[in-house]
């Protein structure tokens, strides 16, 4: 439970540090609809997803950083 809270915290921290590197977590949840009987045999849950990355504001060096806007 403590590992757990400390990941949290280090988790919630990256994502106040803006302009700075960091991780981030996306949890996803979606539905797969069957639009053709050839698809009835999908799920009928819902889908769910993680996604964990690691994040780095660019420092506005490069033609490319202007033309995408400063991208992360």
């Amino acid at each position: 439970m403590r590992s757990t809270l400390i990941l949290f915290v280090l988790l919630a921290h990256s994502f106040i540090s803006y302009a700075q590197s960091g991780f981030e977590y996306r949890h996803k949840i979606g539905f797969l609809i069957a639009h053709r009987s050839l698809m009835a045999h999908l799920p009928v849950a819902p889908a769910v997803a993680s996604e964990f990355s690691y994040v780095h504001q660019t420092k506005n060096e490069k033609e490319w950083h202007h033309a995408y806007r400063q991208p992360l």
